[in-house]
C-alpha cells in the first residue's frame, strides 16, 4: 500500500514534469483554470510584487506586518529553498502536504477545461489561491514570478501594485535593456489601483510612470530612508519612525518599500501602521537572504542571483575590517555567471565555483571554463567543506550565494533541516 509520504512525493514529481514545457508566459491558461475551480481568487484582496531583487523579501515582510496587524494574510512565494510547501504559507504557516495532495488532485480533475496542461506556476498559483481560499484569507500577498505582464499572478484583481528595484535578469526572456524589462514589470500595474515603486533607475522610472499616467492611476514612490550602524529611520506618510536595524542595505530598502505600502493599504480598508512593521521587524527572517548559520566558522547564506543583486551584497560586506572572505558559488545557466564571478574576484581572492544539485546548474566544467584560475568542485558540500576549512584557519567568513538553490544545498548540508523527498526544486 503506498503510504501518506509516497503519495506526496509521487504528486512532486508529477508537478515537477510540467517544468518540462518551459516558460509559458500568458494569463489565458490560469484564468480557464481558475474559472474551472470556481474562482477562489475572487474570495480575497490581493497585492501584486514585482521586481529584479527583493520581491521575495518584500512579500514576505509584508505579510508579517498584515499579520501584525490583524488580517488573516496569505503569502505565496518562489522558489522555495527545501520544501514545496514554503511557496504557500496563511499567517506564517506552511501548506500541509496533506493539502497539497487535496489541491492537486482536484486541480488534475479539472484541467482539462483548460486549452493547454497547466504549466507548474499555473498549478502552483491556482494551489495557492484555492488555499488561501478555503482558510479565508482576506489578504494575499502575490510575489510574481517571472516578469509581470503574463505571469500567472497577474490574473488577480488588484488593491495595490509593488514594484521593487528593477535591474537587468532574464534577459533571453524579458528584453535586452532595463527599459524593456520594467515594461514587462509595469504589466502589474492597473487602473483600478495604486502602484508603488522603490527607487528606480531613470530608464526603468520612466516606464513605471509612463505606464501610470497612460493608465490614469498614480504612482507612489519611496521617499529616501537613512541610516547608521544600529538604526534605520524611514519617513512615509508624513510620519517618521526609527527602527533598530544592523542588516545589510538592500534588505533595508525593502523594509522602506514595505513601509511605504502601509499607508495605501490602510486606505484601501486595512489598517495597519509603522508599528506594525517595528513589530514584524522584532521576528520576521526571510531564510537564504543574508541569513547566518551556527557552525564552527561564521556563514552567511543569501541568494544573491544576478549582478545586480551581487554587487549590492558585496558593497555590505565591504566593512567586515579586513576579515578574509571565502565564497562558494554556482549558478544556473540562464544567469551571467562570468559576470559575476569577475565581481567576486573583485571583492577576495578566495572563491569556489560548485554545481548545485539542480539539473539547470552550471556544471563544473561550464564553471572551470569561466575562470580557470579558480578551484572548482564537483558538489556544494566539497566547495563548502574547503572554505568552511580555510575560514576557520584565517578567521575568515563564508559566504555561500549566486543561487538560491546553491543556497538550500548548504542549509541542507549544515542544518540537516527537512527536504522533500526524492525531489529537488
Amino acid at each position: 500500500m503506498t503510504t501518506e509520504q509516497e503519495r506526496y512525493s509521487l504528486a512532486l514529481q508529477d508537478l515537477y514534469q510540467r517544468t518540462t514545457q518551459g516558460i509559458k508566459l500568458g494569463l489565458d491558461n490560469t484564468q480557464q483554470l481558475l474559472d474551472a475551480l470556481g474562482n477562489p481568487e475572487r474570495k480575497m484582496k490581493h497585492v501584486v510584487v514585482a521586481g529584479t531583487n527583493g520581491k521575495g523579501s518584500t512579500s514576505s515582510l509584508l505579510a508579517t506586518v498584515c499579520q501584525e496587524a490583524g488580517h488573516r494574510t496569505g503569502l505565496y512565494t518562489s522558489p522555495h529553498l527545501l520544501r514545496f510547501t514554503e511557496r504557500i504559507k496563511i499567517d506564517g504557516i506552511e501548506l500541509s502536504q496533506d493539502r497539497v495532495l487535496e489541491y492537486y488532485e482536484t486541480i488534475r480533475s479539472v484541467e482539462a477545461a483548460c486549452d493547454a496542461l497547466p504549466t507548474f506556476f499555473e498549478v502552483t498559483t491556482a494551489m495557492a489561491l484555492m488555499a488561501f481560499a478555503d482558510a479565508g484569507v482576506q489578504i494575499a500577498v502575490m510575489e510574481v514570478g517571472l516578469g509581470g505582464r503574463l505571469d500567472s499572478t497577474n490574473v488577480v484583481d488588484k488593491t495595490l501594485s509593488i514594484i521593487t528595484p528593477i535591474a537587468m535578469d532574464h534577459v533571453h526572456i524579458l528584453g535586452n535593456t532595463l527599459a524593456e524589462i520594467a515594461s514587462e514589470k509595469a504589466g502589474i500595474i492597473t487602473a483600478t489601483a495604486p502602484a508603488l515603486s522603490a527607487k528606480q533607475k531613470p530608464e526603468a522610472q520612466a516606464v513605471l510612470e509612463k505606464t501610470c499616467h497612460g493608465l490614469n492611476t498614480t504612482l507612489h514612490s519611496c521617499s529616501e530612508y537613512s541610516r547608521t550602524a544600529e538604526t534605520l529611520t524611514i519617513q512615509a506618510d508624513k510620519a517618521t519612525k526609527s527602527f533598530s536595524y544592523k542588516g545589510p542595505d538592500y534588505q533595508a530598502c525593502n523594509i522602506n518599500t514595505v513601509a511605504h505600502a502601509l499607508p495605501l493599504l490602510t486606505k484601501a480598508g486595512f489598517d495597519m501602521g509603522l508599528r506594525h512593521l517595528e513589530q514584524a521587524l522584532a521576528h520576521w527572517q526571510w531564510p537564504g537572504r543574508f541569513q547566518s548559520l551556527n557552525h564552527d566558522c561564521q556563514v552567511i547564506l543569501d541568494g544573491a542571483h544576478n549582478p545586480h543583486a551581487l554587487q549590492a551584497l558585496m558593497d555590505t560586506l565591504k566593512d567586515r575590517n579586513n576579515q578574509p572572505l571565502h565564497i562558494v558559488f554556482s549558478a544556473i545557466h540562464t544567469k551571467d555567471a562570468g559576470n559575476m564571478i569577475d565581481t567576486l574576484v573583485e571583492n577576495t581572492p578566495f572563491v569556489y565555483l560548485c554545481p548545485s544539485s539542480v539539473g539547470k546548474s552550471l556544471s563544473e566544467e561550464s564553471l572551470k571554463s569561466l575562470n580557470s584560475r579558480i578551484p572548482t568542485y564537483p558538489g556544494p558540500a566539497a566547495a563548502f567543506n574547503a572554505a568552511s576549512e580555510a575560514a576557520c584557519r584565517d578567521g575568515g567568513l563564508v559566504l555561500v550565494t549566486g543561487s538560491l538553490f546553491l543556497v538550500a544545498d548548504i542549509l541542507h548540508h549544515v542544518t540537516g533541516e527537512r527536504r522533500d523527498p526524492g525531489v529537488v526544486s
